[in-house]
């Protein structure tokens, strides 16, 4: 087994710091948009969820109306409009 020497440590701190800056953002966000309006007002903010609660993400599929953005689009329908155009400029005699 191979010794390290002290700067791999340092270089090894650093890269645990930063990675633990740039997922504790993630884990707080997640944590709170699973936690219940009631573990909200009575836990910390750092602090796991006791249940699991949905109704934020069922909220905001509804809001954004996500199932018509996501997987109602597809790439035919876009095909279909650009032929539609092309085929219009055509007719006047314009070209793309």
């Amino acid at each position: 087994m191979k010794r390290r020497n002290p700067m791999s440590w340092v270089i090894l701190a650093i890269l645990t710091i930063t990675a633990a800056i740039w997922i504790i953002p993630y884990y707080l966000v997640f944590t709170y948009a699973i936690k219940s309006p009631f573990d909200q007002a009575s836990t910390s903010l750092w602090a796991p969820p006791h249940s699991f609660n949905a109704s934020y993400f069922i909220q905001a599929w509804q809001w954004g109306d996500l199932f018509n953005r996501t997987v109602r689009a597809s790439p035919r329908s876009s095909r279909s409009n650009k032929s539609t155009r092309s085929n219009k400029s055509s007719k006047s005699g314009k070209s793309n």
